[in-house]
């Protein structure tokens, strides 16, 4: 591991989506609020835009939204 891993990653990537995997109250979810505002305030941008985003041509999921 990096010295960038957060402390106890490495024992935690072995319970990671296992039975063993819980919540566990000393993490640190601080940055939780910022990327939920972050992701709140981009989905009222694209929302209250003036027109939809478009999908690149030749895109599988454009197939669904242009056969309206």
């Amino acid at each position: 591991m990096s010295d960038l891993t957060p402390p106890g990653f490495e024992a935690y990537g072995k319970r990671y989506h296992q039975v063993s995997d819980e919540y566990d109250a000393s993490w640190d979810l601080s940055g939780m609020v910022q990327t939920a505002q972050y992701t709140l305030n981009l989905g009222r941008l694209i929302a209250n835009g003036a027109k939809l985003p478009e999908w690149k041509a030749g895109d599988a999921f454009a197939k669904p939204r242009n056969a309206k």
